[in-house]
């Protein structure tokens, strides 16, 4: 038998961050922060992704790398899930009041596809807030599709049913191709940040995801690209013809009362090769 301090110690944390995560949501210690897509031609707003913070009392604000694991493992994960859901919609529902009419991308474990009643309870849900099923859309990763392929095909066309719209997430980093694309009716897939890092120095780079932008748009979806923290890279993307872009340098992930000033920011002055400005930071 071999003794570790280290694998003792991070097992604690593990369980004393569980044991925390069993009460987060009932203490309201979850926040939903919003980050920002651009168009590519007119640089508005035309969408928002929701992000999940746990602010925890005593350590501060957890990323969702961090707690999603472990509540994963003690079976909660479809509860945050459902959480997330009610609360994107309740803001949906007060931005509407404000003439702030956005979509928001909601992103999907590999555990709420399990949920046969998936479907079922995000439309109970945007009933109740009187939101029409235009006004979500959710995300999943290449890597679940993948592993997931039978049961994501089966909920995917329960969505197309539902005239809900899904985008395939993190594009570039698996092993899918854009004829499965086709085949699970995916509307956009967002291209992952290891392809859009290094573009504007990497030719290679540069010809994948001008080749990637090229057959997506003749299957007829649409291109956001993710992780966009330069000018050049904004540029660069811009000209290989992606839609829309997301990344630190439009926007941090911002809190729903920043939502309106960032809006405000974008129609009060225009976006430009020569003048892109971030909107604002999360802080």
């Amino acid at each position: 038998r071999f003794y570790d301090s280290a694998i003792e110690l991070a097992a604690e944390q593990l369980d004393m961050m569980q044991k925390d995560l069993r009460h987060a949501l009932t203490k309201h210690e979850f926040k939903l922060y919003f980050q920002p897509k651009v168009d590519a031609l007119t640089y508005e707003i035309v969408g928002l992704e929701t992000l999940i913070r746990w602010h925890h009392p005593s350590k501060g604000e957890i990323a969702p790398n961090l707690f999603l694991t472990a509540a994963a493992e003690i079976g909660i994960v479809n509860k945050i899930g459902d959480w997330v859901i009610e609360e994107a919609c309740r803001t949906l529902n007060r931005l509407r009041t404000q003439n702030i009419n956005l979509p928001i991308a909601i992103n999907l474990s590999a555990q709420q596809f399990r949920n046969k009643n998936l479907v079922k309870n995000i439309l109970k849900t945007l009933k109740r807030f009187d939101l029409p099923t235009s006004c979500l859309m959710f995300e999943i990763t290449e890597a679940t599709a993948i592993n997931n392929a039978e049961l994501v095909e089966s909920l995917l066309t329960d969505f197309q049913i539902a005239d809900i719209k899904i985008s395939m997430d993190d594009f570039g980093t698996g092993q899918s191709s854009l004829a499965y694309l086709q085949a699970v009716k995916v509307s956009e897939l967002k291209l992952d940040r290891v392809l859009t890092k290094d573009i504007f120095a990497d030719r290679q780079s540069q010809a994948i995801v001008g080749a990637i932008v090229k057959l997506a748009h003749a299957i007829g979806l649409k291109v956001v690209a993710e992780g966009v923290e330069t000018h050049e890279q904004f540029k660069l993307l811009i000209e290989l013809g992606c839609d829309q872009l997301q990344g630190y340098y439009i926007s941090h992930p911002v809190t729903e009362d920043q939502l309106g000033e960032a809006i405000r920011h974008t129609s009060q002055r225009s976006l430009t090769q020569n003048n892109v400005i971030p909107f604002i930071s999360a802080n």
